[in-house]
């Protein structure tokens, strides 16, 4: 029930990855993108790996097909989002881990 984030940008730090839990809303969601991946496929998300890809504007799109209006920060919002809501369930320690 964890995955790892391979992290290019804090790399130089001697923290080039880290351990995620994979909460219980997310597992469905991850367990069909896998059953869907092409045999051997390492990432879950594929389609918008290359770095000519700005997933920000992909995502800003999605949102906006899907009738909504995108907020101003749209990655950052939602691990803070996250972040309140573990909060509320584990101590902020455990939380910022």
């Amino acid at each position: 029930m964890r995955f790892t984030v391979h992290s290019p940008k804090t790399e130089h730090l001697g923290k080039g990855t880290r351990t995620v839990p994979i909460f219980p809303e997310l597992h469905p969601l991850l367990l069909e993108a896998f059953e869907q991946a092409e045999a051997g496929a390492e990432q879950v998300i594929s389609r918008y790996r290359p770095d000519t890809k700005n997933i920000r504007t992909q995502f800003r799109k999605i949102i906006l097909r899907a009738g909504r209006v995108p907020w101003p920060k749209l990655f950052q919002n939602l691990r803070s989002t996250r972040e309140t809501e573990l909060a509320e369930e584990y101590p902020v320690q455990v939380v910022c881990e």
